[in-house]
């Protein structure tokens, strides 16, 4: 039976709901609240600082790498072009369901510019092929000095292999029309819904990777993309030290990762609960008492979630946008 879009839409809000409020119930479950708010009020302001200044900087970089991958496209100043729109759509990730971000930034920017939207979202789609990668490098890395079951460890480094494989298939597929070709032929013999979905992926992957067909672009993509997670790592040691936690240096990687690959997992906007429960539980490795490590996760997620609308609506008034401008890239 088919569904309607609309009907589709619904089912994933409700979906992402019903797995929020578990999530949420999981995170509080069998926390002392006198022991939540003891930890809540021995946090230190100045590391919280430090955290929110660590974000902005994270978020400027990932600005700048996109502003490098729409090279191919034209060349665009970093604040006046492109980190406005960038915001909007970060801030629309956080606000809406189904994390309709990079869609609505790539409309926009497209309209605003005069340019393929479909090329803008190809950017997009590299952008996050890259983070999957990164974060896959990074568990891996992370789990070299984990106490965890050697089994563990061989996936880790198997899937960090898998990703960087996969990565460089796909670059060499978007450079040869031939190969792009015969995969999209291929793609024939997949169900019709997946095949669309598979056919759009690629070929928006394929104007997406025209930024990185230079090297030197390429490694100038790549060095801003480890710049954005050293950036990241940062914001989530110092929300550590603002709790007076000193753990080894790979904990805020771990739990870095961890928290981004649960953002895959269907939620309401924001990873509402999700988030939460994942900082507990990547902490927990680390012998973080529950009451703590939420603490952390609800004090991280809130000032996060904030300084990122903030900023995403000041820059949304800056562009002199309506939310009519949102509506109509649907």
């Amino acid at each position: 039976m088919a569904f309607s879009s609309r009907t589709k839409s619904r089912l994933r809000i409700w979906l992402g709901g019903g797995v929020s409020l578990l999530a949420l119930w999981l995170a509080f479950r069998n926390v002392e609240w006198g022991e939540l708010a003891r930890a809540l009020a021995l946090v230190r302001p100045g590391w919280l600082a430090l955290g929110i200044l660590c974000t902005q900087l994270e978020l400027t970089l990932a600005a700048w790498r996109w502003q490098v991958l729409l090279r191919p496209i034209g060349r665009y100043r970093l604040l006046t072009d492109c980190f406005s729109l960038f915001m909007v759509g970060y801030a629309a990730n956080q606000i809406f369901p189904a994390r309709p971000g990079e869609i609505i930034r790539s409309f926009l920017f497209g309209r605003k510019f005069a340019v393929s939207k479909a090329a803008v979202l190809g950017t997009a789609v590299v952008e996050k092929l890259v983070d999957v990668v990164a974060l896959v490098l990074l568990m891996g890395l992370a789990l070299v000095f984990i106490d965890v079951p050697m089994e563990i460890r061989l996936l880790g480094a198997l899937c960090g292999v898998a990703a960087i494989a996969s990565w460089g298939i796909l670059w060499l597929v978007c450079r040869r029309e031939a190969l792009s070709a015969w995969l999209l032929r291929g793609l024939r013999w997949t169900p019709p819904a997946l095949q669309r979905w598979l056919e759009q992926f690629l070929r928006n992957s394929i104007v997406g990777m025209g930024a990185i067909h230079d090297l030197a672009n390429a490694f100038y993509a790549l060095a801003l993309s480890a710049a954005v997670w050293g950036a990241g790592i940062l914001v989530t040691q110092a929300y550590l030290m603002a709790f007076g936690l000193q753990l080894p240096w790979y904990a805020p990687v771990f739990v870095l990762v961890v928290v981004n690959l649960g953002m895959l997992i269907p939620s309401s906007p924001a990873a509402v609960g999700v988030a939460h429960l994942l900082y507990v539980v990547s902490l927990s490795v680390f012998g973080v008492d529950k009451a703590t490590a939420l603490a952390v996760g609800l004090v991280l997620h809130a000032i996060s979630f904030v300084q990122v609308v903030v900023v995403g609506l000041l820059c949304f008034g800056h562009e002199n946008l309506q939310i009519k401008d949102i509506d109509d890239q649907g």
